[in-house]
């Protein structure tokens, strides 16, 4: 008998400047079970929304040349379904207090350092997933 095709993974777009974080987050995430590409810019970022269909996008606020609000008001305006799925992290405060940004894009912001098991699990709730264990 034919075992059953697996549920396709949820995708997710991670846009960091940073090797480190975007290699270890890349990695938690992919065991909590999402397909996960990372993207060192935010024009490549959008060169990969471009090519391919992303249920979510976590963006750092800091990066060189375009910055993570820049890449959400792009993202928003080319993908409207993107709205409600997008993530600024930012360790700068003041960012993230940006409400009227934030609400007029549906982004949610996310205060660096942030626990990547919240980030899945915000994910896995944004995207109306059941809750998942991490081995």
């Amino acid at each position: 008998m034919a075992q059953p095709a697996p549920e396709p993974r949820p995708t997710v777009l991670l846009v960091d400047d940073d090797e480190m974080v975007c290699r270890s987050v890349a990695r938690f995430l992919g065991r909590a079970g999402f397909d996960v590409t990372v993207s060192h810019s935010g024009h490549d970022a959008l060169e990969r929304v471009r090519t391919r269909h992303f249920d979510a996008v976590v963006t750092d606020h800091n990066m060189p040349t375009m910055s993570g609000i820049e890449l959400i008001e792009e993202l928003v305006r080319r993908n409207p379904e993107l709205r409600g799925h997008i993530f600024l992290t930012s360790g700068d405060l003041d960012i993230l207090r940006h409400d009227a940004f934030l609400k007029s894009t549906g982004s949610r912001g996310l205060e660096k350092p942030f626990q990547v098991a919240e980030l899945a699990s915000t994910l896995r709730s944004t995207l109306g997933l059941a809750p998942a264990s991490v081995s």
